[in-house]
C-alpha cells in the first residue's frame, strides 16, 4: 500500500527546511528572484545565509527570530518571513524586524550613504489587503507623483489564499511558486 504524505510547506519548520537549508540556496534564490522580478541582469546571482537573531537594543528588549535571513552579493538584506495565522499586527512586525536589519549595517561603522537596501518578504497564509492581487510591494513614494524618494526599503507581501483557486495555470515563475507554497 502507497502511502502518501503531504508536507505542508508552510509550516514553519518544513519553510526553513526547504528553503533555508545551506544545500538549498539555489531553490532560496530562485524564490527571491521570482519575488523581486529584477531586471536582466540585476537579479540575484548569490546568496549567504546569516544569522537569523536580532539582537536586543537594550536588556529590557526581548532578541527576535527572523524565518529565514540572507544577503545578496551586493550586500542586501532579505527577510523572509511565514506567517500562517493572522496574530498581531503583520504591518507593524514587518517594519519593526526591517528597521533593526537596516539599522543593524551601521553597527559596523558604515557611514549612512553605505547602507545597503533592507528587503523584506512576507508569505501570508491569509488576506491582508483588498484586491485581488496576491502580490503586493510597497515603497517610500511621494503622494501626488509616485516619486520613490528611497530604493532603500522594500516590503513584499505575497497572500496565499488570493492564489487558491487560479482562474488560468501559473504563468510567472513567482505564480508558480506561490501556487508551489
Amino acid at each position: 500500500v502507497l502511502v502518501r504524505r503531504f508536507i505542508n510547506r508552510m509550516n514553519d519548520y518544513a519553510f526553513k527546511r526547504i528553503f533555508g537549508s545551506p544545500e538549498n540556496l539555489d531553490i532560496l534564490m530562485s524564490f527571491c528572484n521570482a519575488v523581486l522580478d529584477r531586471p536582466p541582469g540585476e537579479e540575484i546571482a548569490s546568496l549567504d545565509p546569516l544569522d537569523r537573531e536580532l539582537d536586543p537594543e537594550c536588556l529590557a528588549d526581548g532578541a527576535s527570530r527572523l524565518d529565514l535571513l540572507a544577503r545578496t552579493a551586493s550586500g542586501t538584506p532579505v527577510n523572509i518571513e511565514i506567517q500562517v495565522q493572522n496574530v498581531g499586527d503583520p504591518r507593524k512586525r514587518t517594519l519593526f524586524h526591517w528597521s533593526r536589519l537596516h539599522v543593524g549595517q551601521r553597527a559596523s561603522g558604515v557611514d549612512y550613504y553605505q547602507l545597503a537596501p533592507t528587503i523584506s518578504v512576507n508569505v501570508l497564509n491569509f488576506v491582508e489587503f483588498p484586491g485581488e492581487h496576491c502580490h503586493s510591494v510597497f515603497s517610500l513614494r511621494r503622494q501626488g507623483d509616485g516619486y520613490r524618494l528611497i530604493e532603500d526599503m522594500e516590503f513584499h507581501f505575497l497572500e496565499l489564499p488570493k492564489m487558491r483557486a487560479p482562474k488560468r495555470p501559473p504563468q510567472t515563475p513567482l505564480e508558480k511558486w506561490l501556487y508551489y507554497l
